[in-house]
Order: structure tokens, then sequence, then C-alpha cells
């Protein structure tokens, strides 16, 4: 019976942890979204002066950053989250990035825009997203609130398995 006992109290305080772990997340996903990075050419040459534009889908505001820095550097922030289609200005002219990003509130979101160049011609009509190279990758896992709802349903899990094991009363059956 001790034993039990003590996996009982065992089981509640890594709940409690899991759900004191992962209330904070819940809180910090409050608040504007934002996008920093670089801007790059084909080569991967930082493009000094280029611009992001943000249009959050469905909405009538367009976001702009200030020029990039002389290593391609950007910081666009106040984005309401939610799907952004994303543009590069450069001499005069925008080119539109292919796929747009999804953005969480309160999250700045790292990327990578690089603007296809031809070998010796002017810039391509389209711009190209690369990824992240921080290896930041689309996942449950990058969502603090989602990881720890797992881990708080697998530990209840863990804890029906393990009070049905060490259950005392053995099964009935009849013959």
């Amino acid at each position: 019976m001790r034993v039990r006992t003590a996996i009982h109290r065992l089981l509640a305080l890594v709940l409690a942890s899991s759900l004191a772990l992962s209330a904070p997340a819940a809180w910090a996903l409050d608040g504007p979204a934002a996008l920093s990075g670089v801007i790059r050419d084909a080569a991967r040459t930082p493009l000094a002066g280029a611009r992001l534009w943000a249009a959050p889908t469905g909405g009538a505001r367009l976001f702009r950053s200030e020029p990039a820095g002389p290593d391609g550097g950007f910081e666009l922030g106040g984005l309401p989250a939610g799907p952004c289609d994303l543009a590069i200005e450069l001499d005069g002219g925008l080119y539109v990035v292919e796929a747009p990003v999804v953005l969480v509130p309160g999250i700045k979101r790292a990327v990578q825009v690089s603007v296809g160049r031809a070998a010796t011609g002017p810039l391509s009509p389209a711009a190209e997203p690369t990824p992240d190279a921080g290896g930041a990758r689309s996942s449950v896992w990058n969502n603090p609130l989602s990881a720890g709802l797992i881990v708080l349903g697998a530990a209840i899990v863990v804890g029906a398995v393990v009070k049905n094991v060490t259950d005392d009363e053995p099964n009935a059956t009849e013959n």
C-alpha cells in the first residue's frame, strides 16, 4: 500500500511540475510577432539596403523594415499573428517571396530570404525563401505550450498505466 501511495505522490508531482512549466509558455504567446534575418542574392551575398515588406493575409496594412545593414540583416516587429506574404524591395523593384510565413504571437521568427540573380543579368522577378541557418523547423515542439501539453498528456497516460499495474486487487474471472 505504501508503494502505491508513493507512486501516486510522485505522479502528482510530475503533473504539477508539467503544468507549472507549461503555464508561462502560454502567457508568452501574447503580443505582436516579429521577423528577423538576412536578405541575400543567389550567390549568398548579403544585400545591404534591401527592405523586407510583410503583408498579413487578409489584412489591409503593409509593414516595411528599415534598410538592411551591411550584413543584409533586418528586423521587422509589430506584426499580427497568422500567415504573412513577404516581398523584398531592392533597387526600385519589389520581388515577391514565393512561400508565405506563419507568424506566432510573441515570437520573433528568424528567416533568410534570397533574391535570384542571373550570372550577369538583372534580378529575376521572384525571390525564394531559404532554410533558416539556425535549423529552426516548423514543429509542434517549437511551440512551448504544445510541447507542455504533450508532456502532460504523456504523464497522465503513464500514471494510468502505473495505477493499473500497482493495483492490489486481482481481476476476478469466472470459470
